[in-house]
């Protein structure tokens, strides 16, 4: 099929390609051993209980996660050859990050000819946005590699117009859902375009839609079985699914980190419980409903919140992750040549493909994270435009007579003067995550994670906004709560806390009202220091000690 029309020095280049990504990718992934994120140290716990095969355990702790399941699958079959549960989640999106290339590459060369696909998975294999998440504990680099795999397939089907190759389509789409549930309109997305294009075959249209959604649930079913035993419900978030979603709709925007930390890490009246989170998982809060109950009942106020995060999407976050250069590239690949049916046909196709997410995601403040799932396109496209650059050159030059006294000037100019611009106009994303932060790779939450380990008790119950130290040192963490201090002091004793991790790089952007207990010499009474990790500026992290209040 698709695999069977390259040929061995297509493999040879791409093999090529492919060992410097994954280059790439192991050299940068010491920097982030040592400081997992919040959701990579859910995933690890939900693949140590997968790979014991405790699905009760695993349905009790993490709702939000099974929805996820396949990326923490794919970590428990690493754990045996990592010994190290965070070591195999990052191997995960390692191997992901570096395999996107196969499928950016095919759907490249099917779309636009061999030359975009190899300008294209160069490109994939370097660019910071993608390789910043392929060395990460998170969901990205393998969602990105199912759902480019699936658009590909989709592609595929929609040339050959033959039904086994919806039902693959159907496959992967389910194994892109089993990563991520973002995934799940894009059959939909697809289905229509089927519609679109086959429209005056209904017969035909029918049956490759069927097939399509064949595939798709042949692969979900024994997964909804499964929830269905474990929850009574064939949603792995029960009812808590529209409590998180319209929960999240409050925000009014993606930069109000503040009124974030308030809504889910906000006490109650009492300061014994957090208003929106319990133990890191969505509880219920006061609208029951689902979404879409939610959005009819505050009509205004949900068009208010997509067009701020609409504005704060592709007014800030994109440009962060895709510099107007590239967007210039882009417009240059679709409109400095003609389009017939066939080109018109492809664009459609890519845009509908792109336009769910763009479009989708500014109902939810997710930030970077889900954004950057639409790279894998805009690099296609961006390498159209580069192509069609170099062509350009390249045709100036023939009929240039300027440098004809030196032929190998003229190669270079002719083959090697895009390029170089493009990579440099990644030098300042490459700058922004590795060199500006000089102290990338300094991993405070590990040094005290093992300290703790070293010097408190087991049964000691850590208070910190993230679970970073206490996956570390494998002890039980509670939030810190979204309070005033003497609330998070009650907060703490109701929850039998022992030792509160004040954390500059939290404490000075979402918990500002403790700043003060960073000067460790000026605290109250109440605390004590045990540990300081003071060496790298910025990077000050202190713990104290709760003790028992004076009779």
């Amino acid at each position: 099929m698709i695999f069977s029309k390259c040929n061995f020095e297509e493999w040879i280049k791409l093999g090529i390609i492919l060992f410097i990504a994954l280059i790439i990718r192991l050299i940068l992934m010491p920097y982030t051993f040592g400081n997992i994120a919040t959701d990579g140290i859910w995933y690890t716990d939900a693949a140590s209980i997968i790979l014991r095969l405790n699905f009760t355990e695993l349905f009790a702790n993490f709702p939000t996660i099974v929805a996820h399941f396949l990326y923490p699958f794919f970590i428990a079959l690493y754990i045996p050859f990592c010994k190290n549960v965070e070591l195999a989640g990052l191997l995960v999106s390692v191997t992901f990050g570096t395999l996107l290339i196969i499928p950016a590459y095919l759907l490249a060369k099917q779309l636009y000819g061999k030359k975009v696909g190899y300008i294209s998975c160069l490109l994939i294999s370097m660019y910071p946005s993608l390789v910043e998440y392929s060395i990460y504990v998170l969901t990205e680099s393998t969602y990105m590699f199912f759902l480019a795999t699936s658009i590909l397939f989709g592609w595929f089907a929609i040339q050959k117009a033959k039904k086994f190759i919806y039902f693959i389509t159907g496959i992967t789409f389910a194994l892109a859902y089993l990563v991520r549930t973002d995934c799940f309109l894009y059959i939909f997305v697809l289905a229509f375009i089927i519609c679109v294009f086959e429209f005056s075959q209904k017969k035909t249209m029918v049956k490759h839609i069927i097939f399509l959604f064949s595939g798709f649930i042949i692969i979900l079913l024994p997964y909804l079985v499964l929830v269905h035993s474990y929850t009574k419900s064939f949603s792995p978030f029960g009812s808590h699914l529209g409590s998180a979603l319209t929960l999240v709709s409050e925000i009014q925007s993606i930069d109000e980190h503040i009124k974030y930390e308030t809504i889910f890490y906000g006490l109650n009246k009492e300061n014994t419980s957090l208003r929106g989170r319990k133990d890191n998982i969505f509880i219920k809060n006061r609208y029951r409903g689902g979404l879409l109950e939610y959005m009819q009942s505050n009509p205004l106020k949900v068009i208010k919140t997509y067009g701020t995060n609409f504005y704060c999407y592709y007014k800030k976050l994109l440009p962060h992750i895709f510099p107007p250069l590239l967007i210039l590239l882009i417009g240059v690949g679709l409109f400095s040549t003609t389009w017939d049916r066939m080109r018109l046909k492809k664009e459609i196709y890519l845009t509908l493909m792109i336009a769910y997410p763009f479009f989708i995601y500014p109902f939810f403040a997710s930030g970077h994270r889900r954004l950057v799932t639409i790279l894998p396109i805009l690099i296609i496209w961006m390498s159209k435009g580069i192509y069609e650059l170099q062509e350009w050159v390249t045709l100036s030059l023939e009929k240039s007579t300027l440098l004809n006294f030196n032929p190998f000037i003229k190669k270079i100019c002719r083959n090697y003067i895009i390029m170089p611009v493009v990579i440099l106009s990644l030098l300042p994303m490459t700058i922004q995550y590795t060199v500006v932060d000089t102290h990338y790779g300094f991993h405070p939450y590990e040094k005290a994670g093992k300290w703790i380990q070293s010097h408190l008790p087991l049964d000691s119950i850590l208070m910190s906004r993230f679970h970073r130290i206490s996956f570390y040192s494998a002890r039980k963490n509670i939030p810190l709560p979204y309070a005033e201090y003497k609330q998070i002091i009650e907060f703490a004793r109701y929850q039998n806390v022992n030792y509160i991790i004040i954390d500059e790089q939290i404490v000075t952007k979402v918990r500002p009202q403790l700043s003060f207990l960073l000067d460790e010499s000026n605290v109250p009474g109440e605390l004590e220091v045990v540990y300081k990790l003071d060496n790298v500026p910025g990077y000050k992290l202190i713990i104290y000690k709760l003790n028992m209040p004076e009779n």
